[in-house]
């Protein structure tokens, strides 16, 4: 149930809908814009690709992540760790408190 409900999360991303996991969603979602296309349809052209973008990345990760295990068993789970780490802080001082501010500007 919960896999299956985390498949059905959405986000908008530059006026596009897309699911946020799952390789099959990315797919799905890739195959609907691109018969779009095939029916004519050029403001479709862009959200293909950014899947298609979506899709390549996430098997690029897969294939680092092996790699990862291949040095180091513990890599794999430590590098991604830092990773989202250091985006967190970087959402945080770069992003966040600069719409923070913005916001007590504008009150």
């Amino acid at each position: 149930f919960i896999m299956g409900n985390q498949n059905a999360f959405l986000a908008r991303y530059e006026g596009m809908t897309s699911r946020v996991s799952h390789i099959t969603g990315y797919l799905t979602d890739a195959a609907v814009y691109l018969g779009r296309i095939m029916r004519g349809s050029k403001r479709d052209v862009y959200p293909f690709g950014f899947l298609i973008f979506k899709t390549l990345s996430f098997l690029i990760g897969a294939l680092f992540g092996c790699y990862l295990i291949r040095i180091d068993r513990r890599l794999h789970l430590i590098l991604p760790a830092a990773l989202y780490i250091f985006a967190g802080f970087f959402y945080y001082v770069y992003i966040y408190r600069k719409n923070v501010e913005e916001e007590v500007l504008i009150e």
